[in-house]
């Protein structure tokens, strides 16, 4: 079957300045360093340059009396990975590069969280994979919108592997991989297929217990029981045998498990033991640990971290070159090395390269060194509620994204109890605290001052970390202040969190 041309799909080019006033949105473009006035919309800082060019939604600045927004809820854009072709409301699709607007793209999307579009490369390189309605197939487009490559049996769920070397497609019975090296082919049909028609996939039981993690050469099937069980089916594109390991992992009840795959796919990052009780605020996390993806063995247990700050998961925290993680602690965000050292995090690692890190809407080198930045100055206009926005990376360090809204005031939550403590194997699955105080440390029958004191430990002591029973209900956990533990001799209590620290003999944070 021939290559369909632009026209046949009905892609034509439109005039870009209506394009956008159909939107009401207004461009607009900063130089380096020039200070940004702040406007609820979404902005995009260049790295190697710069530059800041923005998608502003006029009017969006104000709250009712009742705290609602008045106005548009929020700027509804999507990017390709290399940040050029960007999705506008209403469906047109911009050139940032050449500056053409274009409709009729029917673009895909990344399957999961991910707001990109389905594509890879940069420049003039960059491709984007669009569904044709009136041939049926996924079609790969070139950055003139014409089409290059069909995949013949894509399914509806798509992931384009960061290289850009593969393709991998879901539909809900198998796995199927397309290799996108094949230049000059019309037609791509699946070099790989996995069935994974015993997965439960893609339900939710008040929240996500299963779902698919691409990474550089492959992707890895993870499923969540009500046990606190973790199954990782780690798929190579390499046509070696998939593995199949189980771990324990740890959610606060409020989403998902958090486990993250390494960007070479070699290594899993899981949460595996949270806070005892029912609930908590932050940090949901007291221990991550390293695994080999391929034989399941824990290589590194980090005790005493969580997410980065800011961070509500553990996505995003993996260096490009898979050599640490970034994690918070309670001297802020830290690197954890997989060779058991720690290093300063100068903010979130960028996708691409181990040397670059977000810290806000600046983006530093691993010696802290700004890079680039986007400063935004005060509002045009008086505004009621919060301003409030988040920074994400794309697919590649050449460009911040910056998102910037209206909310309601957010608390911190990202303080925690002592210093954190990389620990290798064997390891001890209690998690034991010990006490550092000059006298001795009063543990009491509730989490305050005038409580009635049970017992008092001397320095050095050593008790376990005791579950809290809320009787089904909401406890209000004293994060950070407080721990409730469990004495040599089974008293159980409360101490203050200032004097304890995890009992390892682990390479431990210091300031």
């Amino acid at each position: 079957m021939p290559l369909p041309t632009r026209e046949e799909l009905g892609i034509r080019e439109v005039d870009t300045a209506e394009a956008f006033a159909a939107t009401g949105l207004t461009h607009v473009r900063y130089e380096a360093g020039e200070e940004v006035p702040w406007e609820a919309g979404f902005f995009l800082l260049d790295v190697p340059t710069g530059l800041v060019e923005g998608w502003i939604v006029p009017g969006l600045d104000a709250v009712d009396e009742n705290g609602r927004l008045v106005g548009p809820i929020g700027l509804h854009v999507r990017l390709s990975p290399g940040n050029r072709f960007l999705r506008l409301p209403g469906g047109n699709l911009h050139d940032r590069m050449t500056g053409l607007t274009y409709e009729g793209v029917n673009v895909s999307f990344q399957e999961g969280y991910a707001s990109d579009l389905v594509g890879w490369g940069s420049g003039a390189d960059e491709r984007l994979v669009v569904w044709s309605s009136t041939a049926e197939v996924n079609l790969v487009l070139d950055g003139g919108m014409r089409p290059v490559a069909q995949l013949r049996g894509a399914g509806p769920n798509l992931w384009a592997l960061p290289n850009g070397a593969y393709l991998i497609t879901h539909d809900y019975r198998e796995l199927r991989v397309f290799d996108l090296r094949q230049a000059g082919t019309d037609m791509i049909t699946p070099s790989i297929t996995w069935s994974v028609a015993s997965v439960n996939w893609r339900t939710r039981k008040g929240s996500f217990n299963a779902w698919l993690a691409p990474f550089d050469t492959g992707i890895a099937l993870i499923e969540a029981s009500d046990d606190r069980t973790c199954r990782v089916v780690r798929y190579v594109v390499d046509g070696s045998p998939p593995s199949d390991h189980s771990y324990g992992c740890w959610s606060s009840g409020w989403g998902r498990p958090l486990v993250e795959v390494s960007p070479d796919g070699r290594l899993l990052a899981i949460a595996t033991f949270g806070w005892p009780g029912d609930y908590l605020l932050s940090p949901r996390v007291t221990a991550i640990s390293i695994f080999d993806a391929g034989t399941g063995e824990e290589l590194l247990r980090i005790r005493g971290a969580g997410e980065p700050e800011w961070q509500w998961d553990l996505a995003g925290i993996w260096l490009a070159d898979s050599s640490g993680i970034v994690v918070g602690t309670t001297f802020g965000n830290r690197i954890a090395m997989i060779d058991a050292r720690w290093e300063v995090a100068p903010g979130l690692p960028a996708p691409d390269t181990p040397n670059l890190f977000m810290d806000g809407s600046t983006v530093r080198d691993r010696s802290g060194r700004v890079e680039a930045t986007l400063e935004f100055g005060p509002p045009t206009r008086e505004i009621r509620g919060i301003r409030d926005g988040w920074v994400q990376w794309g697919g590649a360090s050449s460009g911040l994204r910056v998102h910037t809204g209206i909310s309601y005031e957010a608390a911190d939550f990202s303080e925690y109890p002592s210093e954190a403590v990389i620990e290798r194997p064997p390891f001890d699955d209690q998690l034991l605290v010990e006490v550092v105080v000059d006298t001795c440390l009063n543990v009491r029958d509730e989490p305050r001052l005038d409580a009635r004191i049970m017992t008092c430990l001397p320095h050095g002591a050593v008790a376990a970390l005791a579950a809290v029973d809320s009787g089904g209900n909401w406890y209000p956990y004293p994060w950070p202040s407080w721990m409730h533990i469990r004495t040599e001799d089974g008293v159980e209590g409360w101490a203050h969190a200032d004097y304890l620290r995890w009992h390892s003999d682990g390479v431990r944070l210091e300031e």
